[in-house]
């Protein structure tokens, strides 16, 4: 589209030394004087071609909805249309350019669906790329000459790389430079969604695993859901590991997790239940250099419908899920921090291998649990270093659930005495079962005094909270009993300085109500019983807790 004609206002002598015929010469869209003026005089036109544009997007969204075979011989046809456009003038020819470039990506990626989504003769599909071959295409397009050379199903590499005969993505062949299996990212989306349909997840974990593309950043995001499709053929130990192998110089997937995806992967490999849904790939804009991805909608792992793995019922051993949590736990910030992920771990922790949910581990003898703590301690030291855990068989002998129990108790000690984990009281509930386990953590917490008097105060905030005690069952005595055994364990211990005017001691005085919170009157009884272990300040608090009792 043309603009009228405008005159721009020159800055050649010539005007200001013959100002009326420079007034004659405009007026009559001449120039004057010299070849300057007739440069700046000249009539500037403007080309619009957002309605070529609107029209070729058109009629390419309207081809992709037909016959492949008829859809491919359009596309083609109208990349040669609009390449062979000649831009009207010097001035606007980068423009056209431009927008030449968007038009025949999106084409050419059209086409690369096509070959891959298709089953195209073969002979069909080289005509298709002998035609390409011979374009005109310009200078800037020349890079794409290759375009349409995508790799059949049947390709010796591709289908050695399905079928898991080749495990690097590159082969060799007597005589000729090694092949590697690298593909654009629109063709490697295309296949991913191909092999989601036809529910060949191992062969699509295979591909992903060594496939190369010209985007690394948004193939990770593909390759971050191969542990999911591996579970989802029941291959649990493989999906283990590829959470946690580092792909191509970038960190491993399970770094990546989030806490809610951490904890429904701890729930597959339980149980072996999978979510339904399938991870959908990234949408690659048919923009080159840009290729923005949209978000995906919607996580199939935090999906509400979740069914029993085909052949998946080979679990995990319980020390390979520990030993899968705790690496998650060290590597991934995110899930360290959050207390949620830890109740997960310390729930699945505190569970008899053979007996009902729910029972309890009898304590172990007083040496086993001397020695366990160093070897625990020693296990944890290797895995900070080495990203790697290694259990000695020595460690579960005798005690094979309660060693692994201690391992994770000792390494919640360990975050403990990092920062403060909140809400503890969640996670404190986890041990009611094992409450010998509680007794283990408190003495690991003893290395750092000021810590322990931290996780008093944060505890007791929580439990004269009414919302956060809500966790509480007030009938359930034992839960009561539990939770007051733990909070006498820093009375009695004398590092930990407590004082009647201090706070959060006068809080919980001021609060001390033992009919709405059974856990007082609990605590009041062992505070008696164990009066002459208390401190002079110790026995001053329980004289208010006992005024309060006869008050009542």
């Amino acid at each position: 589209m043309a603009n009228p004609s405008r005159q721009p206002a020159c800055a050649c002598p010539c005007h200001s030394t013959n100002r009326r015929a420079a007034e004659i010469s405009l007026a009559n869209g001449s120039a004057v004087g010299c070849a300057r003026c007739y440069i700046e005089h000249q009539k500037f036109v403007l080309y619009d071609y957002t309605p070529v544009m609107e029209f070729i997007h058109t009629f390419l969204d309207d081809t992709i909805k037909g016959n492949p075979k008829s859809s491919s011989v359009l596309v083609l046809g109208a990349i040669k249309l609009f390449i062979t456009h000649a831009a009207p003038g010097t001035l606007h020819a980068l423009a056209i350019s431009h927008v030449l470039l968007e038009l025949f990506w999106r084409a050419m990626s059209m086409v690369q669906v096509f070959l891959v989504d298709a089953d195209f003769p073969a002979s069909f599909v080289k005509q298709l790329q002998d035609f390409f071959q011979i374009l005109p295409l310009p200078p800037d397009f020349r890079k794409f000459r290759n375009g349409l050379n995508v790799l059949p199903w049947d390709d010796p590499l591709l289908s050695a790389v399905l079928k898991g005969q080749n495990i690097t993505g590159v082969r060799h062949v007597k005589g000729r430079r090694p092949e590697t299996l690298e593909e654009e990212l629109v063709v490697v989306r295309t296949r991913v969604l191909k092999l989601q349909q036809q529910n060949r997840y191992r062969e699509l974990a295979r591909y992903l695993r060594v496939v190369k593309s010209d985007n690394a950043a948004k193939l990770q995001m593909m390759r971050d859901w191969v542990p999911l499709y591996l579970c989802k053929v029941g291959d649990y130990a493989g999906a283990a590991d590829s959470l946690l192998s580092p792909m191509y110089n970038s960190s491993c997937p399970a770094s990546r997790l989030s806490p809610a995806q951490f904890g429904a992967y701890l729930r597959i490999f339980m149980f072996g239940h999978a979510p339904n849904g399938i991870p959908h790939p990234p949408q690659v804009e048919f923009i080159p250099h840009v290729q923005n991805v949209h978000t995906v909608q919607m996580d199939p792992l935090l999906s509400s419908t979740w069914t029993t793995i085909e052949g998946g019922s080979n679990l995990l051993k319980s020390q390979e899920v520990i030993k899968f949590a705790l690496r998650v736990l060290n590597c991934n910030s995110a899930v360290f921090t959050h207390a949620e992920s830890w109740i997960k771990v310390l729930k699945f922790a505190n569970q008899s291998s053979c007996g009902p949910e729910g029972s309890c581990l009898p304590e172990p003898d007083y040496s086993f649990l001397i020695r366990t703590r160093d070897t625990a301690t020693g296990i944890l030291c290797e895995l900070h270093r080495t990203s790697r855990i290694q259990i000695p068989k020595s460690f579960q002998k005798g005690y094979p659930d309660q060693a692994l129990l201690l391992l994770t108790t000792q390494a919640l000690a360990e975050r403990l005495l990092h920062t403060r984990l909140k809400p503890i009281l969640t996670v404190i509930l986890t041990f009611k079962s094992n409450p010998w386990v509680m007794r283990w953590l408190f003495s690991s917490l003893m290395v750092k005094p000021q810590m322990l008097q931290d996780l008093f105060h944060v505890t007791l905030e929580e439990l004269l909270d009414v919302q956060s005690r809500s966790v509480l069952r007030i009938q359930d005595t034992a839960e009561q009993f539990f939770i007051a055994s733990f909070l006498c364990l820093f009375f009695l211990e004398p590092s930990v300085l407590l004082h009647p005017n201090t706070y959060p001691i006068t809080d919980l005085l001021a609060q001390w109500n033992e009919f709405d919170n059974p856990w007082q009157f609990h605590l009041r009884r062992m505070l008696e019983a164990n009066g002459s272990s208390l401190s002079v300040e110790k026995q001053q608090i329980l004289m208010q807790m006992n005024q309060w009792g006869l008050h009542q």
